[in-house]
């Protein structure tokens, strides 16, 4: 949507008078205060399921960044679904990756540390 919305612009920018480019520049603002729902909607998305706030919490209790085969034991599960799950965490944002040699390891991200801490809450 948003590619679309930006070639519309384009297109409607190259062949505009400047009253038509303020009325898209109004709009285009207007669209951006919107953006921080859809972001905040992408992180809560990111921990909608109990093995993925289990994951968190788990990398929360951590020493050290865990790979995906020590999350999937540590969560008794096998490495498809973990690997789905660690998938939508990192598309959130909630959790950073990091190779080691052949290994990818897995760490919360300062934001993935705020959503742990606000589940905490939550359960409280």
């Amino acid at each position: 949507m948003l590619a679309r919305l930006y070639n519309c612009v384009l297109v409607q920018v190259h062949n505009c008078t400047n009253v038509q480019f303020y009325a898209i520049s109004t709009k285009l603002a207007a669209m951006a205060t919107i953006n921080p729902y859809r972001s905040l909607e992408r992180i809560v998305r990111g921990f909608s399921s109990h093995r993925r706030i289990q994951i968190l919490e788990l990398l929360d209790q951590a020493d050290e960044p865990l790979s995906l085969g020590q999350i999937a034991e540590a969560c008794r599960s096998t490495i498809h679904p973990t690997c789905e799950h660690v998938r939508r965490l990192y598309a959130a944002g909630l959790i950073d990756k990091a190779s080691r040699g052949r290994q990818v390891f897995h760490d919360l991200t300062p934001m993935g540390k705020k959503a742990v801490a606000c589940l905490r809450l939550l359960k409280q």
